[in-house]
C-alpha cells in the first residue's frame, strides 16, 4: 500500500513539473504590471542556447538582441505558442525566431528588455 502511495504520488509530481511553464497570460500580466509592451522592448536575451562545432559538441551559451544592430532591425512579438524576435535586413523581413512557451525555463521582463531561460 505504501509503495502504491509513493508512486502515486511521484507520477502526481513529475505530470504537474511537465505541463508547468510559462504562458502568454503571464508575459502580458508582467508586462501591464510594469507598464510595458512588447513594441517597448530593445534587448533580447536568451540564455541556455546550444552552440554546436564541427566536431559534433556543443557548449551552452547566451545571445543579445539589440533593437537596432547596423543593418539589422529586430523587433519582439508575443504570440500564443512563445515569444517571436522577428528581425529586418535593411528594412525587408528576414528571419522570425520562436521561443515557445513550453521550452522556457523562466523569464524576466523590464522595462525595455526580456531574459529567457530556456530549459536545458
Amino acid at each position: 500500500m505504501k509503495k502504491l502511495l509513493l508512486l502515486s504520488i511521484m507520477v502526481l509530481g513529475f505530470g504537474l513539473f511537465a505541463f508547468s511553464q510559462v504562458s502568454k497570460a503571464d508575459v502580458e500580466k508582467m508586462m501591464s504590471e510594469i507598464n510595458t509592451s512588447a513594441d517597448k522592448i530593445e534587448k533580447l536575451y536568451v540564455y541556455n542556447t546550444q552552440v554546436f562545432y564541427t566536431d559534433g559538441t556543443y557548449t551552452r551559451s547566451y545571445s543579445t538582441y539589440s533593437e537596432s544592430n547596423g543593418e539589422y532591425e529586430n523587433s519582439v512579438m508575443i504570440y500564443d505558442s512563445g515569444i517571436v524576435l522577428s528581425t529586418k535586413k535593411n528594412g525587408v523581413e528576414h528571419s522570425r525566431n520562436l521561443y515557445p512557451f513550453n521550452s522556457i525555463s523562466y523569464i524576466e521582463v523590464g522595462q525595455s528588455s526580456i531574459w529567457i531561460y530556456l530549459k536545458q
